[in-house]
């Protein structure tokens, strides 16, 4: 049994990044002479073999392909500079808001899907006894993250420097606006009241999650047990993102016309300094 120490925490923090963690298979470039040194580590560490490695990239770049397509649909629809411009209108037609977002969240089930089907795919890449070596990890670094969150204090904390905190870059934010303190009031209400509408969905949607990992990081795998608990997250993913878009659609309409047109205004200067600026893409670099 490998003792619970801050290397396993390491470990077991590569190994979310790595492999299993929805949207970030491919964060690592893979094949070629050069490999990320915490990535070459990880694979040595576990006994990844040369043949493994590339069959685990090559999972990895069906993947970050398949999403690539994705998001060219999105730029194709133009659906995020339609949704700009409606939800800034001076008159928001949430009805159209509404079917431009359901759009954005098939696209992202979609995408979704691949995370999920490129996880169990990449298990199937490794040995029995890696996945159970990797498993042993996961839950050393469950139970860890488990008892800082269970550390008695830690509401206090929350309520003495995290909200305060939270309040007072909520408030440098949007500062440009001047916001009426009703209409603080109001945002705040309404942030508050979505975080603690999607906390329990949350809460069942993580626990599903460890679930699905046991059974990724078990010695036999079960694929049809993964797929059903897959199949049991995607209705709460679709209800948290549900209650995302309503709270944005209350949001803009919290805003006045003329605070919706300020917004407007501060986007076209954006963008008309990146295109001017010799950077191009990279001018967003220097923007505050």
């Amino acid at each position: 049994m490998v003792k619970k120490n801050y290397l396993c925490t390491a470990i077991v923090l590569i190994l979310g990044i790595t492999l299993f963690l929805p949207g970030t298979a491919g964060a690592f470039p893979g094949g070629g002479e050069k490999i990320c040194p915490i990535k070459a580590f990880f694979y040595s560490f576990f006994g990844i073999t040369e043949e493994q490695q590339a069959a685990l990239d090559a999972i990895k770049d069906e993947t970050r392909e398949a999403k690539r397509a994705l998001y060219e649909d999105i730029r194709e629809l133009d659906i995020s500079d339609r949704l700009q411009e409606i939800l800034l209108a001076e008159e928001i037609d949430t009805e159209a808001a509404q079917a431009l977002f359901d759009q954005l969240m098939d696209l992202g089930k979609s995408s979704d899907a691949f995370s999920d089907q490129s996880k169990i795919a990449m298990a199937k890449v490794l040995t029995a006894e890696q996945r159970v070596n990797i498993g042993v990890m996961v839950t050393d670094i469950t139970a860890f993250i488990d008892y800082i969150m269970a550390y008695p204090e830690l509401d206090y904390l929350k309520e003495t420097y995290l909200e305060p905190m939270r309040t007072y870059y909520m408030e440098r934010a949007l500062e440009f606006l001047e916001l009426t303190d009703e209409q603080m009031t109001a945002i705040a209400d309404l942030l508050e009241e979505t975080r603690a509408t999607i906390e329990p969905i949350a809460d069942e949607k993580k626990e599903l999650s460890r679930q699905l990992a046991s059974i990724l990081l078990a010695a036999d795998l079960d694929e049809d047990a993964a797929n059903a608990l897959i199949d049991e997250m995607v209705p709460l993913e679709e209800q948290i993102a549900s209650i995302g878009v309503d709270a944005v659609l209350a949001g803009v309409q919290i805003l006045t016309p003329a605070q919706r047109q300020i917004i407007k205004d501060k986007i076209a200067e954006r963008e008309e300094r990146r295109e001017n600026s010799p950077w191009g893409q990279f001018s967003g670099w220097n923007e505050n």
